[in-house]
């Protein structure tokens, strides 16, 4: 997708002029007139640039103090509302820093007129990305009108915001009436552009005609002014073109989507993450239950089993077991902390508690040693351990620190 497809769009129903350039300017494809430029040419162009027709749309300048483009837009129908005979309100407009002075370079185009184009463009599969005014893309030279001459009209640009359309026949009339540069002689010097046979006998003896070094297709000497014109686009707000960004909003779409579906897991793993450590919560609790069910026979296992016998040894003196509970209560948490390791057996004996512990292999044994480690006032050492076809059983020893 390197080439921009210009396009000089005339009217509703009528064939186009079309061609293709590469980045540099050099012509690859055209000019040529068709109800529609090749579905190829379309699909491949990098830009597709709209030359709407000079009777369609208004230059002008203004002075306009404004700190932002949409500003901008905003306060131009009013300040221009006197130079227009049409209501400021049916038309759209575009602007630019004016080239030649303080201010901007203002054009304007009906809404309804710019609609009517986009649609009939659209039915035959083009979508711009640019509509430009044609007489933007007309060259000029200091000092001189420009005309661009066809078969039945002539596109002339006297300045950089001042541009028209006549018959051929009634240019010398029109530019007897407007404010032009002139020689000596007091002609109106002329640079004509024309793929005709150059003869420039019908613009009367009031104009020094001046044609040009070279003679090409108009479609070629709007490109090449288009080159050095100043960016005019008329598709703005409601016009703005969305097709090119409708791949990035997908992108966007999708990020977002991934992002989302990131979230839910996540929630969905720590959802999965509390519940297993619930379950190995309760697992502990029930195995607290089962000893008090041994030490009360008979008796209601109350909510705390590990309080209450903590209480009755103490109320009794057996500090050695309620210590044994106490470094039990410390353990439990990081036992129950992961679900790959399974507790097989508990042991209590002169201040140290020993449990039994089968794990995916040493490293997991060695990670809950590292763990129990780190509680304050206890050491853990890795007694055991010993490979067992479900991975590693292992003995890890647990005591108070020595103050």
């Amino acid at each position: 997708m390197s080439a921009r497809l210009l396009i000089r769009y005339r009217a509703a129903g009528q064939p186009v002029e079309w061609g293709t350039e590469d980045e540099r300017g050099r012509a690859l494809a055209g000019p040529a007139h068709a109800h529609a430029p090749p579905a190829d040419a379309i699909a491949g162009a990098r830009e597709i640039v709209v030359l709407a027709p000079t009777e369609h749309c208004l230059l002008l300048s203004a002075n306009v103090p404004a700190r932002g483009r949409e500003q901008l837009l905003r306060a131009l129908p009013f300040a221009l509302e006197e130079q227009i005979a049409e209501p400021v309100e049916s038309l759209g407009f575009a602007a630019v820093a004016h080239p030649s002075s303080t201010g901007q370079l203002v054009a304007c185009i009906g809404r309804a007129r710019l609609r009517a184009m986009l649609d009939d463009l659209a039915q035959r599969g083009i979508r711009p990305d640019l509509v430009v005014p044609e007489a933007i893309a007309v060259p000029l030279e200091p000092g001189r009108v420009t005309a661009l001459v066809e078969a039945d009209r002539v596109v002339v640009r006297t300045s950089v915001d001042r541009a028209f359309v006549a018959p051929i026949e009634d240019l010398p009339a029109w530019l007897a009436a407007c404010d032009v540069p002139r020689d000596a002689a007091g002609r109106v010097p002329v640079s004509v552009h024309s793929d005709t046979d150059g003869d420039t006998s019908f613009l009367g003896l009031g104009i020094a005609a001046l044609p040009a070094s070279d003679e090409v297709p108009a479609l070629r000497v709007l490109a090449r002014g288009l080159r050095g014109a100043p960016a005019l686009n008329l598709l703005a707000g409601e016009f703005a073109p969305l097709h090119r960004a409708a791949p990035a909003r997908r992108l966007w779409t999708i990020a977002g989507r991934m992002a989302a579906a990131l979230v839910v897991l996540a929630l969905a793993w720590l959802l999965l993450d509390r519940w297993r450590l619930a379950r190995d919560y309760d697992a502990i609790l029930e195995q607290m239950a089962d000893v008090h069910r041994d030490v009360y026979p008979g008796a209601r296992v109350p909510p705390d089993p590990a309080g209450r016998m903590r209480a009755d040894l103490r109320a009794a003196g057996g500090g050695e077991r309620g210590d044994a509970l106490d470094l039990l209560a410390r353990v439990a948490p990081v036992l129950g902390a992961t679900q790959q390791n399974t507790l097989k057996q508990l042991e209590y004996r002169n201040g140290t508690l020993e449990i039994t512990l089968l794990a995916p292999g040493v490293a997991a044994l060695d990670a809950v040693r590292e763990s129990l480690a780190t509680l304050p006032g206890l050491q853990a050492e890795l007694a055991s351990a010993t490979a067992v076809p479900q991975g590693a059983e292992g003995r890890v020893r647990i005591r108070s620190r020595a103050p």
